[in-house]
């Protein structure tokens, strides 16, 4: 039996039988004595977001928001991450909206939102620092499951960056301990812009960078998919990388029969021009200017890019047209002349340059991310991945914001992109639609070159 509830608002503890309600309710967990106190990294009380509606289907979302290795850097998280929420109810988009027009597989489905507030990529099993923080992540997610007491259902386990790492993990880990066989639930994930390709080895130089290490600062397992060893990062605890945990699934052959009780197979959304790795690595390289740096050392070991394979006008028009500024390059030689919508401003010689090797990098690590999707492709994958300029296509929380600009690189942060965004004329929607519906693998990969290339791109 489930443990009552404890909520900020009133929420039903029996499963509705009519239409779900138009909102999700805040729930403050309550102590569980087989599981540590769930709370943020500043101590406050964990909570969630619950709509009951069909006992028999899940969806459950984690929330993204990046992490913290160092007292300092925990410090300057905004207090969205690090906090418990405040707002006692919100409607949930994507995937957690109860609108059918909107959300035609899940709108019936009873829909958690689970914030993120530990800033330890969902994996801290209890730790508290002696700044005063506590990385609880999967704490927090194995309070929330006991919590649901999940039976004899189907569950779409979802989350964007941190939160589609913590995801494929807290998966791994059912399925590592037979739960979902003991409760008689099917489950499958999706998790939306955590394919991290150790680009330059940027993630490697990250976690070597960080100021503690991950397994002590933020208390890891140090038994199951934790202790793997990561041969796409060397280093780096498998559970928190997420091409390591699919690795590990599929060497251990733990994936079920979609529909038998399990986990049974995935989906990865991403973009070929993410810029989330490439913004690391070039911050990494410079304490000022990342993309200046680059460009004075651009001959330096391990930082060449090919400059010769880009057109200047085609770079302007891409970086500007993403900050909003630049469509039209008319000289390069000394200044380049660009016009905007009732305006002409003039960007010098050195954003120029910047800009240049911004972009190359860009290229490149679309190269590396398309190869690294074609090297994983399995029966048990789904992939799409349009070329395009993003970071996070799932919006289910408005009121979280995850970073909308990197290196001057302007995304889209609204709900809404999955209905829109194509590949190949392929709605985002549409494929997760085939992909649940029809238990059929997809791998749609834009087949177009550049960034940006397809129409529907934000």
């Amino acid at each position: 039996p489930g443990v009552k509830l404890c909520a900020l608002v009133l929420v039903a503890s029996v499963m509705a039988s009519g239409p779900p309600p138009s909102d999700m309710h805040a729930v403050v967990l309550p102590a569980q004595p087989s599981l540590p106190s769930a709370r943020c990294a500043d101590g406050s009380p964990y909570a969630f977001y619950m709509r009951s509606a069909s006992p028999a289907l899940f969806v459950i979302y984690l929330n993204p928001g990046g992490a913290c290795t160092g007292p300092r850097e925990c410090a300057d998280r905004e207090q969205q991450f690090v906090s418990a929420p405040t707002q006692p109810s919100m409607r949930g988009d994507d995937i957690l909206s109860p609108d059918p027009a909107e959300n035609p597989d899940f709108h019936n489905a009873t829909h958690v939102l689970l914030p993120y507030c530990t800033q330890d990529m969902w994996a801290g099993q209890g730790n508290t620092t002696s700044d005063g923080f506590y990385f609880q992540g999967l704490s927090n997610l194995k309070a929330v499951w006991a919590y649901l007491n999940i039976s004899n259902a189907t569950v779409l386990l979802a989350g964007s960056s941190a939160g589609g790492v913590g995801a494929l993990h807290f998966a791994a880990l059912l399925s590592e301990t037979g739960e979902l066989e003991t409760a008689h639930v099917s489950m499958r994930a999706l998790f939306d812009s955590a394919w991290f390709v150790n680009y330059r080895n940027a993630m490697a130089l990250q976690y070597q960078l960080a100021d503690h290490d991950a397994t002590t600062w933020w208390g890891l397992s140090t038994t199951g998919v934790c202790a793997v060893s990561n041969a796409h990062v060397p280093g780096l605890p498998c559970c928190i990388d997420a091409i390591c945990i699919l690795e590990y699934l599929e060497q251990a052959d733990m994936f079920a029969e979609i529909g038998a009780p399990g986990l049974s197979d995935l989906f990865s959304l991403a973009a070929l021009y993410d810029p989330y790795i490439p913004a690391n690595y070039l911050t990494m390289m410079s304490n000022t200017s990342a993309v200046e740096y680059a460009y004075t050392n651009r001959s330096a070991p391990g930082t060449q890019v090919l400059l010769s394979n880009l057109q200047l006008s085609g770079l302007l028009q891409l970086a500007g047209a993403q900050r909003g500024q630049a469509n039209i390059v008319t000289n390069v030689d000394e200044e380049a002349s660009v016009h905007t919508t009732g305006t002409t401003s003039r960007i010098g010689r050195s954003d120029v340059d910047g800009y240049f090797v911004l972009v190359a990098f860009m290229e490149e690590y679309a190269g590396v991310m398309r190869a690294s999707a074609f090297s994983h492709v399995s029966a048990k994958l789904s992939q799409f991945i349009p070329a395009c300029i993003q970071h996070v296509w799932l919006r289910p929380d408005s009121s979280t914001m995850v970073d909308a600009e990197m290196l001057g690189l302007r995304m889209q942060t609204g709900a809404g992109l999955w209905a829109t965004t194509a590949v190949d004329n392929v709605i985002m929607r549409d494929a997760i639609s085939t992909w649940w519906r029809r238990g059929v693998t997809l791998v749609d990969v834009s087949s177009c070159s550049g960034a940006g290339c397809e129409p529907t791109c934000p």
